[in-house]
């Protein structure tokens, strides 16, 4: 988190994928360089919870949701760890018309930030299987990794296309129940997919590769 930079970023309700810290525009408000209540702190998800647990200036905060850790740091980085599984909920719309909902984001003004989703072993997977909802859009980002995760019955639980997309790290990942694709990509570089195991039905491909990415290792 930068050395000039305040706490931030905080909200209580639903929030649109797009509503961002690092996206400055009209709908959501957000400051670029905000880094959520705990910068630098260990960040948890709990899905038992009612409300988030944090002091401001804190060492750990936990959150109900996925959506609302990342949101508070993907201003610092860091690395935020699943206690529990998480049925998704609230999917927004994006301009392609697919479902968004998880969406790290890395700010390139701070040199070598990284956000880390480490899933511990548990489940994702959407509240209903209607539409096309991906898990986590990775399309423009640098520097996610996204490991010890279960997607089940996902979409595409793991979409990357663009690029901008760079430096990514999808390991130790099962994927199982019905999918189209479980890792969709394009035009990504500098990425690791390693370790994945593929299970359930998958009704085109484990893995898409389009012939311009780049210095993927899998």
């Amino acid at each position: 988190c930068p050395s000039h930079v305040g706490y931030g970023n905080y909200y209580p309700v639903t929030l649109d994928y797009r509503h961002h810290p690092l996206w400055d525009n009209p709908i959501s408000g957000n400051s670029p360089n905000e880094c959520g209540p705990t910068p630098n702190g260990t960040v948890y998800t709990n899905s038992s919870l009612a409300s988030a647990e944090f002091e401001w200036g804190g060492s750990t905060a936990t959150y109900p949701t996925l959506r609302q850790a990342l949101y508070n740091v993907n201003s610092s980085g860091g690395t935020v760890y699943m206690l529990e599984d998480e049925t998704i909920s609230n999917f927004y719309y994006g301009a392609d018309g697919d479902f968004y909902n998880l969406h790290p984001v890395t700010n390139e003004d701070v040199s070598g930030l990284s956000v880390t989703v480490d899933c511990q072993g548990n489940t994702l997977q959407p509240s209903s299987k209607d539409g096309q909802k991906l898990g986590f859009s990775l399309s423009g980002t640098k520097n996610v990794e996204i490991k010890n995760c279960v997607f089940y019955t996902w979409y595409t639980p793991i979409y990357a296309y663009g690029g901008d997309t760079t430096g990514h790290n999808i390991i130790n990942n099962t994927f199982t129940g019905d999918s189209y694709r479980s890792i969709s990509t394009g035009y990504i570089t500098n990425t690791n997919i390693i370790n994945n195991t593929f299970e359930g039905t998958i009704t085109n491909d484990a893995l898409y590769f389009n012939n311009d990415n780049s210095n993927i290792s899998v």
